[in-house]
Parts: structure tokens; C-alpha cells; sequence
């Protein structure tokens, strides 16, 4: 009698190399000495070996099947008090795996194979992403003076102008105090005062710095809060082997794999029906390496 297999094909899962300068963090949770649980997290960046060499191992393939049959994906780079199922991960280990995504030559010079890459926006930015414009605007300043010392100087403000500031460019008022010197000379003390001579200095247009407005680490709002990278996308299908009894125990057709990547089981097939084998890898014989 032939055995059964699950088909399962996967589309737009995205493979993200390798890459120093990402700003994602690994959690970790770890027993301490007297037995408790605690979690510790750190840039992944800092660690080696964190990354795989194949672009779709047993383990995800593994993680994949543990959401189909109800249970819980076990983390590939960090530990966790659960176990995996061995069960299911055999079942994986026992599968065949195809990715139909196209390659290239890495480089004119390299004629190793890579997967085709594109640029895709991300949602955050680069480790330390910072932009280089020079920006001033309302909300960084009221931000740099504090909720109470914003209060006091939009009031000073719109007595000595006739209007509210707020309703006009802030750089408008650059060197404003060389026009009003004797009516801003209470709000001038005050904020030097409140050792916020910078804004003094802008005021007086006397060598002031944007920088220090708007990007020193505790007013910085000019970080970049997303960024680009470079990911293949693949695409592709594997057989998985499965019994009638482990049939019964599959809680949904669908799942993640890698990032982002939708996984469905499109149906149960015997292996007599399964043709071009040849094209498909055993899922056993691909590598869990490192880099």
C-alpha cells in the first residue's frame, strides 16, 4: 500500500540574508539560579551563527507543520521552556521540498546561484538610522522646551508678537529678539534660565544649532523609523508524508513560513502520484548550518 502525503504549497515567503546592520533583537527566556523563568534580549547583530544557510531548513518547515497540527513553532535561535514534537519534526525530516523561485549569477564576476533579490520597504529602519536633513519644526521645539515652559513661552510670545506663533513657521522666528530686545527680554532670562540658551541663541540668530535642536539623543526625532532592504522572495511546494491517523489531528490548511510567506495544504495525495521527484529535495539531507 503506498503511503499518503500532504501537498503543501508556499508563495511570498521572504528570505532576508544575513545582514550586520539590522536593528532586530532576539528574546530570550532562561532560568535563573533559584529555578525562575526570565527573559533577556539583545540586538541580533551581536550574535554569530543566527542566521541559516539554506534558505528553508527542517526546522521552519517543522515550525510550519507544528501550526497546522495545533501546536506551538519552537524559535530556531532561542530557547524556550516548551518542547518541540517530535513527531511532527520527523514528519518534516521525511518530506521533500522544492522552491521554484528563479536564480541568477551572483555578481558577473561570482557565477555562484542566488535567489533573484528585489528592494522592499521594511518597517524598521537600519541600526542607528539617522537622517542628515536639518529640520525645525513646532513639535521638536515645544518637545525641547517641556510641556510647561512651551506654555509659558507661547503666551509671552503672542503678547509681544500679536499672534500666535504657532500659527506661522517656527523659523520666522529667527532673530526675532533684534526686533522686540526690551519686550522679550523677561522671556530671554527665563529660558536661559531654564538652561535653554540654544533656543536664546536662534532667537538672537547668534550661532545657534540646528543639530543640537533636533538631533541630540534625548530630542532626536529625526530618526529614520523605516528603512530598505534586500529580500528574495520564493515560492515553491513539498510533500509531506502523513498517516490516517495524524490526518485527524490537523487543526487548519494554513500557516507561515519564513517572513511573511503563506503555506496551504491544497490536498492529500498517495506517492504513486507524485511524478517528477527528481526536482524535489529530501527534506533530511538539507543543511541546518549556520552563519
Amino acid at each position: 500500500m503506498s503511503r499518503k502525503f500532504l501537498h503543501i504549497v508556499f508563495e511570498n515567503a521572504k528570505l532576508f540574508k544575513k545582514n550586520s546592520r539590522t536593528k532586530d533583537r532576539i528574546y530570550t527566556v532562561i532560568k535563573d539560579k533559584k529555578g525562575k523563568f526570565k527573559g533577556s534580549n539583545d540586538f541580533r547583530k551581536n550574535y554569530d551563527n543566527r542566521n541559516f544557510i539554506e534558505p528553508i531548513t527542517p526546522n521552519q518547515i517543522s515550525n510550519m507543520l507544528h501550526v497546522m497540527f495545533g501546536e506551538r513553532p519552537i524559535p530556531s535561535f532561542r530557547s524556550v521552556p516548551y518542547k518541540k514534537n517530535n513527531n511532527i519534526y520527523n514528519m518534516a525530516l521525511d518530506g521533500y521540498l522544492k522552491i521554484d523561485s528563479p536564480k541568477q549569477n551572483k555578481s558577473a564576476k561570482d557565477s555562484t546561484l542566488c535567489y533573484l533579490e528585489e528592494t522592499i520597504n521594511i518597517e524598521k529602519g537600519h541600526f542607528r538610522s539617522r537622517t542628515n536633513m536639518k529640520t525645525i519644526e513646532w513639535y521638536k521645539i515645544l518637545r525641547f522646551l517641556g510641556n510647561e515652559l512651551s506654555d509659558i513661552f507661547l503666551n509671552e510670545m503672542s503678547i509681544i508678537l500679536g499672534y500666535n506663533p504657532k500659527e506661522r513657521p517656527f523659523m520666522e522666528l529667527l532673530g526675532v529678539y533684534n526686533q522686540y530686545p526690551t519686550e522679550m527680554e523677561n522671556i530671554v532670562s527665563y529660558l536661559i534660565q531654564c538652561k535653554k540658551k540654544m533656543l536664546v541663541d536662534f532667537l538672537k540668530d547668534e550661532s545657534y544649532d540646528l543639530n543640537y535642536l533636533t538631533k541630540t539623543k534625548k530630542y532626536n526625532y529625526e530618526t529614520v523609523n523605516k528603512g530598505v532592504d534586500k529580500v528574495s522572495v520564493l515560492y515553491g511546494d513539498m510533500y509531506i508524508p502523513i498517516d490516517d491517523n495524524q490526518i485527524h489531528k490537523i487543526q487548519t490548511n494554513v500557516a507561515n513560513i519564513l517572513d511573511g510567506g503563506f503555506a496551504r495544504i491544497v490536498g492529500i495525495v498517495h506517492e504513486t502520484d507524485i511524478y517528477d521527484t527528481d526536482s524535489y529535495t529530501p527534506i533530511r539531507e538539507i543543511s541546518t548550518e549556520t552563519h
